[in-house]
């Protein structure tokens, strides 16, 4: 259905049916050094086009504004943006005229790129797509624009937080936390306890690809049956008295038809595998939840390492596949070394 100048990683994720060619122009003008393309193939109709620029070393100088926080629209995306004057210049050359579609703002709230249209439906984005969702997806937002010194802060706080804590009465902890949740819920971004930026920007693209389709798009939901969304429950088992505790809540599911995923932490109390053989056989999950719940576990790549190992045993003890990152304190090039099937 379509082609593309190189892999595009939005269709490869929903798995849009599209091949990357290098030795074609497409139906329409080559885009010019540094954009990339997406075009519809085929059956005659017409030929419409989605550009966005990929590679600043064949821009000219200040081609991309640097990478920070941007809002497209009222979607806020982590990337760097190609500024009007650049577009403008880009752009202007091509038949059918280019038009503002969509304002992108910058974090002081100035425009300072837009989304375009032309008259036959092409479309131009500003920004690369893949570059933003990567950023979603790694969690590098915390160390752009805005988000950079409040990602700091929340860092520092949680870390001395853990600290703290063994000496913390439970009274103390809960009020702390409760204290930071108040904290979260006033954040423009994350907005907390949901944020639908990711998928907003998902859903922009979906309809900038059937734009360019001219109908809907063939593409493979993340969840089956028709449904649009997935609930998920799952356990973070910190203390032994919550672990002294897990048949109140397991009961309560198990009447209600649910299962779900109990996370436990391998040095801090005992877990007895005969429990975890219960949990299994009727259905349950078991998740290893860090070494010890000091938040220390991807502190550094030395203490991860000399940790793995325990942790690795005690994954293969309970047969367990996922991981439940202490406090979501989370190191996205570290990840993979975990050797768990998900986070």
């Amino acid at each position: 259905m379509f082609e593309a100048t190189r892999p595009v990683l939005f269709c490869d994720y929903f798995r849009i049916p599209y091949r990357a060619v290098t030795d074609s122009d497409g139906p329409a003008s080559p885009p010019r050094p540094g954009l990339a393309r997406l075009w519809r193939t085929g059956d005659g109709g017409p030929a419409r086009s989605l550009a966005w620029p990929v590679d600043e070393g064949a821009l000219p100088p200040g081609g991309l504004l640097p990478a920070g926080e941007y809002r497209v629209g009222e979607i806020p995306v982590f990337c760097r943006v190609m500024p009007d004057r650049i577009a403008d210049a880009w752009l202007g050359e091509a038949p059918g005229g280019w038009a503002p579609a969509i304002p992108v703002l910058d974090a002081a709230g100035r425009r300072v790129a837009a989304v375009r249209r032309d008259r036959a439906g092409n479309v131009f984005l500003p920004f690369d797509p893949a570059e933003a969702i990567r950023n979603y997806w790694s969690e590098a937002y915390l160390a752009r624009g805005r988000a950079r010194p409040v990602g700091r802060l929340k860092r520092l706080a949680m870390r001395g937080y853990y600290r703290a804590r063994p000496a913390l009465p439970r009274p103390a902890q809960l009020g702390l936390r409760r204290a930071f949740s108040r904290l979260q819920s006033r954040a423009r971004f994350p907005r907390w306890p949901l944020e639908p930026a990711l998928h907003d920007l998902y859903d922009l693209l979906f309809q900038y690809i059937a734009d360019v389709a001219g109908g809907p798009v063939p593409w493979l939901a993340p969840w089956p049956g028709g449904h649009s969304w997935a609930l998920v429950l799952t356990h973070d088992v910190e203390t032994a008295v919550g672990y002294a505790h897990l048949h109140l809540l397991r009961g309560a599911e198990a009447r209600a038809g649910y299962r779900s995923s109990w996370n436990f932490v391998p040095r801090r109390y005992a877990v007895d595998d005969a429990t975890v053989r219960e949990l299994t056989a009727a259905g349950w999950e078991v998740g290893v939840h860090g070494l010890y719940h000091d938040g220390r576990d991807l502190a550094s790549l030395r203490v991860l390492k000399r940790r793995l190992p325990a942790m690795r045993e005690h994954a293969a003890r309970w047969g367990a596949s996922g991981f439940r990152s202490p406090a979501t304190h989370r190191v996205w090039e570290w990840m993979p070394l975990l050797g768990f099937d998900y986070d």
